[in-house]
């Protein structure tokens, strides 16, 4: 008897990738960006919260495939949310006046099961417009 063993982490990798990105942190909050910088010859302090924004940034991914929309958390426990591409209800996005200049926005994707309540909300990513219409795109295939 054979026992088969199925790594499901791999399983998006087999759909199509039409959008993988982290969220960005320099063209979200700027001013924030450039104190931090600012701060690095003061004790390192800088170097510090630049270093905590990095691991924040690396360790959350949007993943959209032909068939999913994925948003992965985390270094060590990661914690995945899927809605499938035909269970996507609703997709909202917002820009304040600083965001729009600097091209990323919020957004949150709500599901057949939820929608109310977004299951997928990401703030800092970029190109928003690409983002949505890929979603529109996967949801009325």
């Amino acid at each position: 008897m054979t026992i088969a063993i199925v790594d499901r982490s791999q399983e998006i990798d087999a759909n199509e990738v039409l959008y993988s990105r982290n969220p960005t942190v320099l063209r979200r909050t700027p001013l924030s960006f450039l104190v931090s910088v600012a701060l690095v010859p003061v004790f390192g302090l800088g170097g510090v919260i630049l270093l905590i924004w990095y691991l924040k940034v690396k360790s959350v991914r949007l993943v959209i495939t032909d068939e999913s929309v994925t948003l992965r958390k985390g270094i060590f426990p990661k914690r995945t949310n899927d809605i499938h591409a035909k269970d996507v209800r609703d997709v909202r996005i917002k820009q304040n006046l600083l965001e729009r200049i600097m091209g990323v926005g919020s957004i949150s994707v709500s599901s057949a099961a939820n929608v109310d309540h977004a299951e997928i909300s990401l703030d800092g990513i970029p190109n928003l417009r690409a983002v949505r219409e890929t979603l529109h795109f996967i949801r009325h295939r």
